[in-house]
């Protein structure tokens, strides 16, 4: 069984989504204010708690986190029209998958394990 320290997954994700959020607002060209994309990160690290909850299908997992992107951008962007708030949204989910290959691309060419 593996163990998951409940501090490192928190803070871990603060930088993660702080990250995220930065390369979201850049590839929108959207301000982003360090006090705002600090307090949405800590509430998207608040929402990697779900890892803890039974599994779920495929089709509810990803709606679930795809979700979490839309709220996520909604908080930090705010709504200005809605086709500014789904591009802001798959930018976002799409940042988070290039950079999860990123590190497990990473991963496997040091040989580190991941799981």
């Amino acid at each position: 069984m593996q163990t998951i320290y409940l501090d490192v997954l928190l803070v871990f994700n603060l930088y993660v989504n702080y990250i995220l959020l930065r390369m979201t607002a850049r590839l929108t060209h959207c301000r982003l204010r360090f006090c705002r994309c600090l307090a949405v990160s800590a509430l998207g690290s608040i929402s990697t708690l779900m890892i803890f909850l039974p599994p779920m299908p495929l089709f509810l997992s990803v709606l679930c986190k795809l979700l979490v992107a839309v709220l996520l951008c909604l908080c930090a962007f705010g709504v200005h029209n809605p086709m500014r708030l789904c591009w802001s949204s798959i930018c976002l989910f799409g940042s988070s998958f290039l950079l999860a290959g990123i590190l497990l691309a990473l991963s496997l060419l040091c040989g580190v394990r991941v799981l």
